[in-house]
């Protein structure tokens, strides 16, 4: 079972289950469902339902049964109508639906947890002490503990994925880089909020390996892992980076506004746990995302 099917992550996992052979069932929760949804719907249960709706939860959980549980579904961080309050509200509330019926089970729970929840400008492992910088990471903090507490309660085993900065297909196309592929598309002045913003990207299909390979984990302790690549990499350097493989050249601006977000990390555990890591590098997955962009004329939708 796959909750937040319709976002990013969601879309590129339910394929890739499908593709090998599995019959998921999804929970979205606009009936507006994106169209590489849609044309799963012969091999997929897709359910179209709020998840604050406790009862109805507790009613596709109880005829599915399912065997994994993968929660993508929360709060976007960049919505201007959500309160902190909201975000914290909103994303135990769900969680709290989730796990209730799921008591006595032996389901396995994989949490799509958030670099958010980290303090910037540090070294980022699992061991990392948490600090949230905002009420967006404070709510996955909380719904990461939270969580854990439950599933413990309840005997469910859990692993949280924290996931870094994922990038490819079906990307919202207001996050960064579908952003600058879609200004050098259009032929748009390129203008950048912080030339030294620093995040670690990890490509779409290396993320969805990681959470295929803890859905096959051996059951064990619930267990928090950073998928990440260990490299960052500065605003200024993904433009360079898509510029060259375009062909292109541009004038860039920098507003340059004050930004925290620089991160340093490692995943150390998801080596040992899972023999995880990256298999795509970075300026391989810009080409195939730039590719897939190009061949789609759309980034969502």
């Amino acid at each position: 079972m796959i909750t937040g099917a319709n976002g990013f992550i969601g879309i590129n996992l339910t394929k890739k289950f499908v593709e090998l052979g599995f019959s998921p069932c999804v929970i979205v929760r606009n009936k507006t469902i994106h169209n590489e949804i849609l044309k799963l719907k012969n091999k997929a249960s897709i359910y179209i339902v709020d998840l604050s709706n406790a009862q109805k939860i507790k009613k596709i959980i109880n005829s599915f049964k399912p065997d994994i549980l993968i929660h993508l579904a929360s709060t976007n961080i960049n919505d201007v109508t959500l309160t902190d309050k909201d975000h914290i509200n909103i994303n135990i509330n769900i969680l709290l639906n989730l796990l209730d019926p799921l008591k006595g089970s032996k389901t396995k729970i994989i949490y799509s947890g958030s670099v958010a929840k980290y303090e910037q400008k540090k070294l980022i492992t699992e061991n990392t002490q948490i600090i949230p910088p905002n009420s967006y990471g404070l709510s996955k903090f909380l719904v990461s503990e939270l969580a854990k507490k439950i599933s413990n309660l309840y005997n469910l085993e859990l692993i949280e994925l924290v996931l870094f900065s994922p990038f490819g297909p079906y990307e919202r196309e207001q996050r960064f880089i579908p952003y600058i592929v879609s200004k050098l598309i259009q032929k748009d002045e390129l203008v950048i909020q912080n030339f030294y913003e620093k995040r670690d990207y990890v490509y779409i299909s290396d993320v969805i390996n990681a959470f295929i390979l803890a859905c096959r984990k051996k059951r064990g302790q619930s267990i928090s892992l950073n998928i990440c690549s260990g490299k960052s990499i500065n605003n200024l350097n993904i433009v360079k980076t898509i510029l060259s493989q375009m062909g292109l050249k541009k004038k860039l601006v920098n507003l340059n506004k004050k930004s925290e977000i620089n991160y340093n990390s490692k995943n150390v555990l998801a080596k040992k746990i899972l023999n995880w890591e990256p298999e795509v590098s970075f300026n391989d997955g810009i080409e195939m995302y730039i590719d897939f962009l190009l061949r789609k004329e759309g980034f969502y939708g």
